[in-house]
């Protein structure tokens, strides 16, 4: 049984930063914390070292990608987290609380 991230009156049921990631163009969409990311995707090719993950014009691998993303909302970002949308291969990750 998968814990649900919102309660039913629509409030945020975590604290941890939520990521809306999708795959293959809209494909397959889905909401995840980062523990759930590692969890459901732990043994496929998202946490390759090699991947190619860009944010600044610097290559970086998955990990060090949530590292930036899951940086606190008082960050070096005016206040408020980074939203950006992030693409590798076939796969789009972006903040969204």
């Amino acid at each position: 049984m998968s814990k649900c991230l919102v309660h039913k009156d629509g409030s945020i049921a975590t604290d941890s930063p939520l990521f809306l990631c999708e795959w293959n163009g809209g494909d397959t969409v889905s909401i995840h914390t980062r523990a759930t990311l590692y969890a459901t995707y732990k043994d496929t090719n998202l946490y390759d070292k090699d991947s190619d993950w860009e944010w600044g014009g610097e290559g970086m691998d998955f990990n060090t990608l949530l590292d930036h993303l899951s940086l606190p909302d008082e960050n070096e970002f005016n206040g408020r987290f980074d939203n950006e949308v992030y693409r590798n291969d076939n796969m789009t990750i972006q903040r969204i609380y």
